[in-house]
């Protein structure tokens, strides 16, 4: 597959969570710490 090919089919996940009242606070300190370095590493690749 040549380069060009690969972006074609390049796929974005979009990702939605439903919340329960007043964890966002909570919930968005867990995840940034786990989930910014993996799409900082991403993002480098392309």
């Amino acid at each position: 597959m040549s380069a060009s090919n690969a972006q074609a089919r390049r796929l974005d996940e979009i990702r939605a969570c439903r919340l329960e009242p007043r964890t966002r606070a909570d919930f968005h300190e867990v995840v940034t710490p786990k989930a910014l370095p993996m799409v900082r590493a991403w993002a480098g690749t392309w």
